[in-house]
């Protein structure tokens, strides 16, 4: 059971991807494939959701703030050779979540 490159059949929603250069940065690494734009003739994408809460000591602690960066990442991006998305291959599957 590894981290291992992103396939073609992986990319549908529910996947949870690594991209390893946010996470050689230093920032969460961590998104959730929520939609797939095969078909968008401009721009065949993925729109991925990466968590983000606000807990700076500076941050009023009394309303704290969850939520999600959105974004878009172009699937020939993802499949590229020198893509940094990856899946985590269990035993028999790769895993996802509940979007």
């Amino acid at each position: 059971m590894s981290w291992r490159k992103i396939l073609l059949s992986d990319i549908k929603r529910g996947t949870v991807i690594r991209m390893t250069k946010m996470e050689a940065d230093g920032a969460y690494h961590m998104a959730t494939i929520i939609a797939v734009h095969y078909e968008d003739p401009r721009y065949p994408h993925v729109k991925v959701a990466r968590p983000y809460a606000y807990a700076h000591e500076e941050f009023n602690g009394k309303d704290p703030l969850l939520g999600a960066e959105v974004f878009a990442i172009g699937i020939e991006r993802l499949l590229a050779t020198e893509s940094d998305a990856e899946v985590f291959q269990g035993r028999d599957t790769i895993r996802s979540m509940v979007t």
